[in-house]
Order: structure tokens, then sequence, then C-alpha cells
């Protein structure tokens, strides 16, 4: 550039308020309940025929076309490999198609009750839908009180609509997106009235 003068002009309070934001979000996030953080490393893995034939149903259901129904519910006595089967799915579609996973635990804090729930999935969509990131800080600097707030509160402002705006503003299919979201071991939340809640939410 010859002649005149060039101004740069940098918004650093809005790069600090977003960096604060995330830092709020990071800190009501659990990553122990992550697929492949921490505890997760222990988990046992699919290998019995049993475990794969179950595998290949649920790989179909995933990478087939928008189902009808959009939920897979996994369910079995305990111990007969359910999380195992999980994390298998965890680790096959992550990153191309896993958005997020929450693996709860009885008797690990933190992945025993519902209060971080919400919040380490949207940690979770903010990295793996970079376009959602933005949206979701911006709830969160606005309003920290959000993750005192109700389940379906918390999931129709971090998840929902940060997911339909980035649809808009970029005009793309939203099957384009990771699409599979993994919970397991819902049953070990300690509180059967939030186990009720996020069912709901989920539908």
């Amino acid at each position: 550039i010859t002649g005149g003068h060039l101004t740069e002009i940098h918004n650093h309070h809005d790069d600090h308020s977003r960096t604060t934001a995330f830092d709020t979000l990071f800190r009501n996030t659990v990553t122990g309940a992550f697929h492949n953080v921490g505890e997760s490393f222990e988990k046992p893995r699919c290998d019995t025929d049993a475990c794969s034939d179950i595998l290949r149903e649920i790989t179909d259901w995933v990478e087939g076309p928008s189902p009808c129904l959009p939920i897979f519910w996994l369910h079995g006595l305990k111990s007969v490999g359910k999380s195992a089967i999980l994390q298998s799915v965890a680790d096959r579609f992550h990153p191309n198609l896993l958005i997020a996973s929450f693996f709860f635990a009885k008797n690990s804090p933190g992945r025993n009750d519902h209060k971080h729930f919400i919040p380490t999935i949207a940690y979770q969509l903010a990295r793996a839908i970079p376009e959602t990131k933005a949206h979701i800080l911006d709830i969160v600097q606005k309003d920290p009180s959000i993750f005192e707030q109700s389940l379906s509160s918390q999931v129709r402002q971090l998840i929902i609509a940060p997911l339909a705006r980035a649809c808009e503003a970029l005009a793309v299919d939203p099957t384009q997106y990771p699409h599979l979201i993994i919970v397991d071991g819902l049953n070990e939340c300690t509180n059967s009235k939030a186990q009720c809640e996020i069912l709901r939410v989920l539908k």
C-alpha cells in the first residue's frame, strides 16, 4: 500500500470478553465425562460377537439417512457391556460425526449429577462445530447465570439456538455437520428427577 495511511482497529475488549466467557464455560465442564479423556481411557472396549452385532446396528443408524427416530436407546442388564459398546461408537465416529459424549458415573463427582451435563455438551459442541462457538459464548457472556437455569433453558440457549444460527449463517445442510451425541449411564445420575428431565429435553 502506497500513499495515505492504513489504520487497523482491533476490538480487544470483545476478544477479552470471549476469552472470559470460554473460561467460564470450561469451568462448568466435566472433562472426565468425555469419551477420550481421563477416566474414560480405562473403559473396556467392545470385543465380543454380540457387541460387534450391536455396534454394526448403531453404525448403520448413525451413517444412514436421517432416521425417523432420532434417538437410539441402548438398554440391557447391568454389566452386559453397554458402556463398552458406546465407548467403541465414540472412538469410531470421533471427530467426523461425533458432537459430544457424556459418560455418567455414580462414584465420580461431576459425573454423577445433572449440573454440568449441558455445559459439557455445549463445550464439546463449540469444538466439534466451530461455527457455533461465538453464539454459545455470547450467551455465557451476557448471562453467566445460564448454568443455574433449568435444563430445558440451557438446551435451548446453549445447544439448539447456536446450531440453528450456525446453519442459517452458513446456509448449509445440517446433515453435513457432526450429528451424534452419546449419553452413557444415565441411571448413574443420582438425581432421579434429573434423569427424567434429561430424557425429556433430549427428545
